[in-house]
């Protein structure tokens, strides 16, 4: 459930590159760590799309792929941080559901459950293309609190909307 910009646009050998001609490229830093992450190195994926999001200050996307290279790196309360200046930063409906999933997933991850529970009841409200994902997170939520019924409820929910 990671910001849509999960896949990087060139390999690592090429990014590498293109850093050497334009180093304050800050897509570039985004992209690689994207690679790093989909290469399962996650330390280092965390590190490069750090760089871009400091070289892309208000590029919401930029934060969000940085905090999603945080979290699988392990890093949750620094993953936080980024989706939440994600948030902040977002221009449009969809970036600012792609950043408030990603954040609810962090906040699961730290067992800050009562806050995930109210950012993806959020988002089950706002309906749209997302509202299964969101579903999902409510439920796998709830599942963690110990609230299996309600759980149950969101899952069937999240299979009736994604239909």
């Amino acid at each position: 459930h990671f910001s849509h910009m999960s896949e990087p646009i060139l390999p690592i050998s090429h990014l590498l590159i293109l850093l050497q001609l334009e180093p304050r490229l800050g897509a570039a830093y985004t992209n690689l760590g994207l690679a790093y992450g989909a290469a399962g190195q996650h330390e280092l994926a965390a590190q490069w799309s750090g760089l871009g999001a400091a070289l892309m200050p208000d590029d919401a996307e930029a934060h969000n792929a940085h905090g999603a290279a945080l979290q699988a790196a392990g890093q949750l309360p620094e993953a936080l941080e980024a989706f939440e200046r994600a948030v902040e930063r977002t221009r449009g409906r969809d970036e600012a559901v792609r950043a408030r999933l990603n954040r609810g997933g962090a906040l699961r991850a730290s067992g800050r459950l009562a806050e995930a529970t109210h950012v993806y009841g959020q988002l089950v409200q706002l309906g749209g293309a997302t509202q299964a994902q969101a579903y999902t997170g409510l439920g796998a939520t709830l599942q963690a609190d110990g609230r299996q019924k309600l759980a149950q409820e969101a899952s069937l929910a999240s299979l009736a909307q994604s239909r």
